[in-house]
């Protein structure tokens, strides 16, 4: 996560992510609960490009909520690991910026690395509201 500059909406997306995992039981932050922490954070770039994919945030939180099993977390550890599937996404994202030559990544950034792990939870959600990595690259790359 520490490869690029990520924006102060990014960094809160990541906080909230983790009091998703929390509140889920989890030990970890995954996919999943980095897409939460996106649809709770409100207006910002990631759901302006939601908006123009015509994705209705409730609708993908369903999706999200109901790949998410209950986790058995009882006492939240000092600092909740990111899933191998996360840090796949993380580094998919350093690649693109790195070629896009970008300077700092912004919450779309974030969005887009959620749908690039196939296997992730995120992806899935994303997949079942019509949205893939391909056609979220071009509504954040090419703004």
């Amino acid at each position: 996560m520490s490869w690029f500059p990520y924006d102060d909406a990014s960094r809160k997306i990541l906080g909230l992510a983790r009091e998703e995992a929390l509140r889920h039981g989890h030990d970890y932050i995954g996919t999943a609960h980095v897409l939460l922490g996106l649809l709770d954070a409100g207006p910002c770039p990631a759901s302006v490009v939601l908006e123009r994919l015509e994705v209705d945030p409730a609708d993908l939180r369903r999706h999200v909520l109901a790949l998410l099993e209950p986790g058995r977390a009882v006492e939240p550890p000092g600092q909740l690991p990111y899933t191998s599937l996360m840090k796949d996404a993380f580094d998919a994202l350093a690649a693109a910026a790195e070629e896009q030559g970008l300077h700092e990544l912004d919450t779309a950034h974030l969005l887009w690395c959620l749908a690039v792990p196939e296997r992730s939870r995120a992806a899935a959600a994303l997949g079942e509201c019509g949205i893939a990595a391909p056609a979220l690259h071009g509504q954040v790359f090419h703004r």
